[in-house]
């Protein structure tokens, strides 16, 4: 079970700061604000590249603060690695981060020789985990199954960010996802959903139409929870509150 304290908070939440031009480094004193010690990095959101990382690490070293990296790339593309994933570890690094968050990617015609290639970088530090995220067909519940089952085959140390709602954006069954990825996932991304004229939207921890607690509660193998949707601070002091008890 995580302890709750160890709660992370994706950079996401605190979008409309970001739309108005704030660097994620400014977030850092509202993760300690919130009595939280952990951030996730978003790299799309970054401005300045590597001088802007190192300027994050420096300022959450200074504050005690851990920081993740979340990265809007596939670990699969064209049916091989992808070929960024060296300049990814490298920004990792830089972050100090224990893995890179990675979308899948089309599995569906990658080879075990190909996943294997990854042997030796993982030995390194800093691992990936692999995610559902919106993309039809990449984030299937399917494509998600196949690439795990691949990972397990070729013998590698990489786990599933089970994210709880985007199951919903593709039409697909929540409790049978978490049934089918219960035991290689390590991380849950959290953000439920709410229905407008029929559509989902992105919804807050506990103001939506999934039991994230009681979904949280069917995961044996969970050493990471982040809480990954936008929201004002107030509503995120008060979900953060109300989720470290």
């Amino acid at each position: 079970m995580v302890n709750r304290k160890d709660l992370i908070i994706n950079s996401i939440a605190f979008l409309d700061d970001m739309n108005k031009g704030q660097g994620q480094v400014t977030f850092l004193d509202k993760i300690s604000e919130l009595g939280l010690h952990a951030f996730e990095v978003r790299r799309e959101f970054l401005k300045n590249g590597r001088a802007e990382l190192e300027e994050i690490r420096q300022a959450a070293d200074q504050k005690q603060i851990n920081l993740y990296f979340s990265v809007n790339e596939d670990l699969i593309l064209n049916d091989k690695i992808n070929p960024l994933l060296e300049t990814l570890f490298e920004e990792a690094e830089v972050l100090g981060a224990p893995f890179i968050k990675l979308n899948t990617g089309d599995a569906s015609k990658v080879s075990l020789a190909e996943l294997e290639t990854l042997k030796e970088v993982l030995e390194g530090p800093i691992g990936i985990r692999l995610e559902n995220n919106q993309t039809p067909g990449h984030a299937s519940l399917a494509n998600c199954k196949h690439i795990t089952d691949l990972v397990g085959q070729a013998g590698l140390p990489i786990s599933f960010v089970f994210d709880t709602a985007n199951w919903i954006w593709l039409d697909e069954s929540i409790e049978e996802a978490r049934e089918q990825l219960e035991s290689v996932t390590s991380y849950l991304h959290c953000k439920n959903y709410q229905l407008e004229d029929g559509q989902p939207r992105v919804a807050n921890y506990y103001d939506g139409l999934i039991d994230i607690e009681a979904l949280e509660s069917g995961f044996s193998h969970l050493d990471a929870v982040a809480f990954e949707y936008p929201a004002s601070f107030e509503q995120l002091k008060a979900d953060v509150a109300r989720y470290l008890g």
